[in-house]
């Protein structure tokens, strides 16, 4: 019997549509896992929309309806190589403003899609809610002007939210690598990831609720010839979006936390803290990560004053190279009651399952001597 039902608008490109193998995507409970294309409402069992074969929709369709006992429909308007911004647009479509090029009518015809897909519902007696929109794209920008990316991206956002609503939520799943010949992670993926960390992050009813596609190429879970995703990766990333969505986009986080050890550090020093030692070298100390995601929120801790006039600077060093996380302790400074300390809470970097991390320590000509301490977040 139609009842209730949660509707998701699913936008973006290629790994958004689907590019994996239908019969290795898993089968959704008949009546409770729905979608809306091409007219018609019908089971969400790939291949779902435009798909070409598998896709991330079933596993998360099945994930969310167990999670939350939620039938739910899906809106699928992805577009293979569309881009973000018009003046990235390679000739499959853009996201940006409708008019602002030729091939700006992705948006738009989303926007048809979904809404003739509640009137539908409602006419076979369904009562549907809109939840919002799930997102994987950034690809096709990425060979692009990458800077334009963030503020197309935003603006698309606010499109939305002009239309459904100023507290829409928006879900990203954000891009992952290259394919081998494209070198797995170029600049251009680099900047884009960032872009869409910058972005989301600034916005209260936007979430990332996977970043795991970061791994898939080393986990051999990407197709050797493009950027896109073997069937299990898509069951993976529909699988943990759902979970996200459905338990109200809480992070897994967990915090990694560096000390000197037995030793004290002397004043005039430049070393490394990892996990109850420290040396002179970034190899000597350094952790291995074991999952991919987003390090933030440095709190550096020693167990005195560094002295008038003398200075400890921390910061976070990944794979031997600095990053932007780093905070200075001098004298007087804290971050809590009566503790000499120093904090980074705007700053962060991104890292791989495998890389390593450590806390470079360098202490002024004649700071004290004195143990270490610091951690960071975590964030999958």
């Amino acid at each position: 019997m139609p009842g209730n039902i949660d509707v998701f608008l699913i936008g973006g490109q290629s790994n958004a549509v689907g590019q994996g193998t239908s019969g290795e995507s898993p089968v959704t409970p008949a009546g409770c896992v729905m979608q809306y294309y091409n007219g018609a409402i019908s089971q969400a069992n790939d291949p779902v929309g435009n798909a070409n074969t598998g896709s991330a929709w079933p596993s998360f369709g099945l994930t969310y309806y167990n999670a939350t006992g939620r039938s739910v429909c899906f809106v699928a308007t992805a577009v293979d190589g569309s881009s973000q911004a018009a003046a990235n647009d390679t000739g499959t479509g853009n996201w940006d403003a409708p008019g602002t090029s030729p091939g700006s009518t992705l948006y738009a015809a989303s926007v048809t899609a979904l809404n003739a897909a509640i009137t539908a519902l409602t006419a076979a007696g369904y009562i549907p809610d809109f939840k919002g929109v799930l997102w994987c794209q950034g690809e096709e920008d990425s060979s692009g002007n990458t800077s334009i990316y963030q503020a197309a991206l935003v603006a698309m956002i606010a499109r939305y939210r002009s239309a459904y609503g100023p507290t829409m939520p928006f879900y990203m799943f954000r891009t992952g690598h290259n394919d081998v010949a494209g070198g797995y992670d170029t600049v251009g993926y680099q900047e884009i990831r960032q872009y869409q960390e910058s972005a989301i992050s600034a916005d209260p009813y936007s979430k990332i609720v996977f970043r795991g596609s970061v791994d898939f190429a080393i986990r051999g879970l990407m197709q050797n010839d493009s950027p896109h995703f073997i069937q299990a990766a898509y069951n993976e990333m529909g699988a943990c979006g759902a979970a996200a969505v459905a338990t109200g986009c809480q992070p897994k986080a967990s915090n990694i936390n560096f000390y000197s050890g037995a030793g004290t550090i002397a004043g005039d020093s430049s070393v490394y803290i990892g996990e109850g030692n420290y040396g002179g070298s970034f190899a000597a100390v350094a952790m291995t990560i074991s999952a991919a995601g987003i390090i933030r929120n440095l709190v550096a801790a020693p167990l005195c004053d560094p002295g008038t006039g003398e200075t400890y600077t921390y910061t976070l060093y990944v794979n031997d190279a600095a990053t932007a996380l780093a905070c200075a302790v001098t004298h007087g400074s804290v971050y809590g009651p009566g503790t000499t300390g120093a904090t980074d809470m705007t700053d962060w970097a991104e890292v791989n399952a495998g890389d390593r991390v450590a806390v470079k320590v360098v202490t002024s000509a004649t700071a004290a001597a004195t143990y270490h301490e610091a951690s960071v977040l975590l964030q999958q």
